[in-house]
């Protein structure tokens, strides 16, 4: 048995005054700081395109939602996966719902909430919270190395981005060989660490469902990048080559804004990277409007998925079970 069930393990010492306070004021500066640069964007963007010029065309914009909440619930299959690499059955239909409703942590304050409200809503499952952390653990690493293997092999020939510039053919081949190489092994890395004894580390025993995540995360990534293609395509016909930068934009600003844990569901750093990354092809202040429109999709996708996810378990009519495997 990989984990312990942690019923009667003592509570943690509660964490310094002083450094809960320090924690508050950083997200909330955090928070000001991404309202700010969002605000300025969107302002210098409404100058150039005034919006009652703007005739977008409806079909794109439903299929952008459809494919959208087609991708959350594919996380919720993701997320079953990752537990059943570690010996866990927990039943499809709960685990959409924990991702649908740990989607919507991540609004107030940020990205950490929904982590932490992922494995809360895994715990209520009777995963042991050691094993729930340890999935959350490698659910982000399954989506960082296939976001940024995708980006790469995605990133537009001659794009110039700020900081970056313009990456050259041989590096950008290198980078993604080795981007690639890590996703294909991660099984087997996740499976070693487990076996070194690390008090925080488990043995994975079931290293294929782990594989099988990964494929399901890059699928989940292009039909995402799919979905806001769509979402431009609505306000401006697309070349073969501007699907490719639909989804570089859309990956490279969800890896980046990943990084902004306490901002609210990355408010601004994933609008800004998107602003840049379409600024090379759309012309005046289209890349903002669409880049807004797209935070509008994802949230309205969510709370869709979230309905649809409840819906579920209410004509399920059960509280939810798992099975031990590993």
């Amino acid at each position: 048995m990989p984990f312990e069930d942690d019923s009667t393990a003592e509570a943690r010492a509660p964490r310094p005054r002083w450094l809960r306070i320090a924690g508050r004021v950083l997200g909330v500066a955090l928070v000001a700081l991404s309202l700010f640069y969002l605000g300025i964007n969107l302002l210098r963007g409404l100058e150039q395109v005034p919006v009652r010029s703007l005739r977008p065309s409806v079909g794109p914009l439903v299929a952008s939602l459809g494919l959208t909440v087609l991708c959350v619930a594919l996380g919720g299959w993701n997320w079953r996966l990752l537990l059943m690499a570690l010996g866990y059955q927990v039943p499809l239909r709960r685990c959409v719902a924990i991702q649908a409703t740990s989607n919507l942590a991540k609004y107030v304050p940020g990205y950490a909430w929904q982590l932490l409200g992922k494995g809360y809503l895994t715990r209520r499952e009777g995963v042991p919270t050691a094993a729930a952390a340890y999935a959350v653990l490698l659910e982000m690493g399954v989506l960082w190395l296939t976001g940024v293997a995708l980006a790469l092999v995605a990133w537009p020939a001659g794009l110039e981005l700020p900081v970056i510039g313009v990456l050259g053919r041989a590096t950008q081949l290198a980078a993604a060989g080795v981007a690639w190489a890590l996703v294909a092994l991660l099984p087997l890395i996740a499976r070693w660490l487990g076996s070194t004894g690390w008090r925080w580390l488990a043995p994975v025993p079931r290293p294929a469902a782990l594989w099988k995540a990964l494929g399901v995360q890059v699928a989940s990534w292009l039909l995402f990048g799919v979905a806001f293609g769509c979402l431009v395509g609505a306000f401006q016909p697309l070349k073969p080559t501007d699907w490719a930068l639909s989804v570089f934009s859309l990956v490279a600003s969800f890896v980046v804004s990943l990084v902004a844990v306490f901002v609210p569901a990355g408010l601004g750093v994933r609008e800004g990277v998107m602003a840049a990354t379409l600024g090379a092809r759309l012309a005046g202040g289209l890349p903002v409007v669409v880049a807004l429109l797209s935070r509008v999709v994802l949230t309205a996708s969510e709370l869709a998925a979230w309905a649809l996810a409840r819906l579920w378990l209410l004509l399920a009519r059960d509280k939810g079970s798992i099975t031990q495997t590993g």
